[in-house]
């Protein structure tokens, strides 16, 4: 049998051995989404409605030369030509003829070379110069197309025709003042046209005065009831305005004018996507697709919102498509890798944010989304790179310096992890994260008063965001704060009811405060939430022992070794147990298993001292 001084060294052992197994803190908060304003790319949301230019009505230059035609401008062979050729200028009539066949062909490129050599026989003839101009379009060549539409009004005076040209010209340009200044003065010289107001209204647009668009195109579908682009593009402003109820109704509209129109389609699939109608938005989209299947942004959108359904199978499968029909679109290949990092394909998810950043190199979006992935690959180093990165391209991209200073954490660096955490929050008090990560730095750290304030921030911020609760509870634990890391532990438990973990450290923090009985209850249902919990059993063993029940600890300390918790501390308890029911080998076995495993000298030096006590008995 053992002493009472004896006796009273174990228990110290016990209470020791209690305190040092405690810890575990959790990961540290870091942001999946950036909040970073990327300039030109609009990478997470719906695309942009689709918005019928004047180039793609008025300005179509069949309608153009259609209407020349009918005015007698355009001949039909050379023929016909030598016959109307008048004695004065038939080398002029002859060259322009030739032009208008060419143009009729398809061949612009001769058609301006013929009119301009009827110009220079006849440079004071007007229509020449529209003629000309109107060649000079299908070659893309604006600026000299204008000067020959200047020189006409110049030479014939204004006239609607004319005047619409160049503000479709301007608009191309984006000219926006100069555009509608022209469709202006058209409207002057044809009255009413509801062509013409469509155009100006477009002009607005672009020039965002969304109020004279909206009169325009009202004026444009009040002469032409039936007018579905009017319809559309007015839609386009409702939904640049929000007004989505109005811009639902005028796709509809155009849709029901014109259904087999796919982008009328597309754009009210982009606002339902807005009213958060993600099916109606799906359909919609389908519809496009079916309507013209090589629109790359169709898919596009569709995938974004089965991404956000959590469909993502077909979310990739259409961002595959999309990325077949259009290989260099960068936001393609990053929707891809969300998409792959959402199922924890980390790989592939990687390595389409490479492909991503071969087509936009310089996007700090990409280096943060890629920093999360190799961050969740363990590719520590590597993701340290991309935040640092994203931070150079944006200085004041905070959840990058968030996010990087979780790296640091986890690689113990918590001086730099620390200062990258602590601007965020200089400059974004509410940035709660940050003071979550905060938290942890000063538990590892031992200041355990400032990681319950940062925590306390976070738990008023964020009261449903359990790992604070529990965090909490640890810093007030090591604060010897036991009432309250047990009520913060109660709350955490609420969320997360199946934790052994922490019914386990209730457990201790009743022990601590001789509540025996309370602390048994948690410890039991810490081994009913994880039977192969070995430490709930060790700690059962010492409060058996505590309380002298021997064979209970006995079989308590060797279901704590049963299940993976074979420490030294367990095997000398269990020995100081067996010593009590007078079973020496098998005390005699445990201290030496002690002396074998363990490195604390103390410890050690304690079961040798059993052991040559033991031996002198015998």
């Amino acid at each position: 049998m053992i002493n009472r001084k004896q006796k009273r060294a174990t228990l110290i052992i016990i209470i020791v051995f209690v305190l040092s197994i405690f810890g575990g803190l959790s990961s540290s908060l870091f942001n999946r989404n950036a909040s970073v304003s990327v300039s030109g790319q609009d990478w997470a949301d719906a695309g942009q409605d689709y918005f019928i230019g004047s180039n793609e009505t008025l300005a179509d230059i069949t309608a153009v030369s259609s209407a020349l035609q009918e005015a007698g401008y355009f001949m039909q062979s050379l023929e016909e030509a030598a016959k109307t050729a008048s004695p004065t200028n038939s080398s002029a009539d002859l060259f322009k003829s030739k032009g208008n066949i060419y143009y009729g062909q398809g061949d612009f490129v001769q058609a301006v070379a013929e009119w301009t050599h009827a110009i220079e026989l006849e440079p004071d003839l007007g229509q020449l110069y529209v003629n000309r101009g109107i060649g000079y379009i299908h070659l893309g060549k604006y600026e000299a197309a204008i000067a020959d539409m200047q020189k006409a009004i110049q030479i014939d005076g204004y006239s609607e025709l004319a005047c619409n040209i160049l503000g479709n010209l301007f608009y191309q340009l984006k000219k926006y003042d100069s555009a509608l200044q022209n469709y202006s003065k058209a409207l002057q010289l044809t009255g009413d046209d509801a062509q013409i107001y469509f155009n100006r209204a477009n002009a607005y647009r672009d020039n965002n005065n969304a109020k004279e668009a909206l009169a325009d195109y009202n004026k444009a579908i009040d002469l032409s009831p039936k007018y579905f682009e009017a319809y559309n593009n007015r839609g386009s402003v409702y939904l640049s305005l929000a007004n989505f109820e109005s811009a639902l109704k005028d796709f509809s509209q155009a849709v029901s004018l014109n259904p087999d129109h796919a982008f009328a389609f597309y754009n009210r699939g982009n606002t339902y996507f807005k009213m958060d109608n993600k099916e109606a938005a799906i359909a919609d989209w389908t519809r496009a697709i079916e309507l013209e299947p090589e629109q790359s942004m169709f898919y596009l959108n569709r995938a974004n919102a089965y991404s956000l359904l959590g469909k993502y199978d077909l979310a990739a499968e259409d961002l595959q498509k999309a990325s077949q029909l259009d290989p260099d679109i960068g936001s393609t290949y990053f929707n891809l890798g969300n998409i792959y990092y959402n199922q924890k394909d980390y790989a592939q998810a990687i390595s389409n944010f490479n492909k991503a950043l071969e087509l936009v190199p310089d996007n700090p979006l990409l280096y943060f989304s890629r920093g999360n992935a190799y961050r969740e690959s363990k590719n520590l180093e590597a993701a340290l790179k991309d935040f640092t990165r994203a931070i150079e391209l944006v200085p004041e991209y905070i959840d990058a310096y968030n996010n990087r200073g979780s790296i640091y954490l986890a690689m113990g660096n918590y001086d730099a992890a620390l200062s990258d955490f602590s601007y965020v929050i200089s400059q974004n008090a509410d940035y709660t994260n940050a003071y979550y990560n905060c938290a942890l730095i000063y538990l590892q750290q031992g200041n355990y008063r400032q990681a319950e304030q940062d925590l306390t921030t976070v738990i008023d911020r964020k009261p449903d965001l359990a790992v604070a609760w529990q965090q909490r509870g640890l810093a007030r634990f090591y604060q010897q704060k036991y009432e309250a890391a047990s009520i913060d532990w109660q709350m955490y438990l609420k969320y997360v009811p199946d934790d052994a973990e922490t019914y386990y450290r209730m457990g201790l923090a009743f022990f601590n405060l001789k509540k025996y009985d309370t602390c048994l209850k948690y410890l039991d249902k810490a081994i009913v939430a994880n039977p192969s919990y070995g430490l709930a059993y060790s700690q059962r063993g010492n409060l058996y022992l505590m309380q002298k029940d021997y064979e209970k600890a006995v079989f308590e300390y060797t279901l704590a070794i049963k299940h993976n918790n074979a420490q030294d501390i367990v095997y000398f308890n269990r020995g100081l147990a067996y010593l009590y029911l007078n079973k020496i080998d098998e005390a005699k076995n445990d201290f030496t298993e002690v002396t074998k495993v363990t490195s604390n000298a103390k410890l050690a030096e304690d079961a040798q001292k059993a052991l040559d006590a033991l031996e002198k008995k015998q």
